[in-house]
């Protein structure tokens, strides 16, 4: 029985931050979109997806269009 229950609880703890992440949305000067968590650091911008990262410069970015986490959706 406690084997389950720690199971449970392990997978109850790991869906939390993803329902509170934000999927801001990127566009770049080249037409493409990222999704992901921004970072705006100085003449940088690092956008955290599920599976990495990556750090783009400022010139690369057209827009951010900021979203709302699951949490303040509702």
């Amino acid at each position: 029985m406690k084997p389950l229950l720690a199971a449970s609880a392990a997978a109850l703890l790991a869906l939390v931050p993803a329902g509170a992440a934000r999927a801001d949305v990127v566009h770049l000067a080249n037409g493409s979109t990222i999704e992901g968590t921004t970072i705006e650091m100085g003449s940088e911008i690092q956008v955290k997806m599920r599976f990495g990262a990556i750090t783009l410069r400022r010139s690369e970015v057209q827009s951010i269009e900021k979203r709302p986490t699951r949490l303040e959706e509702y």
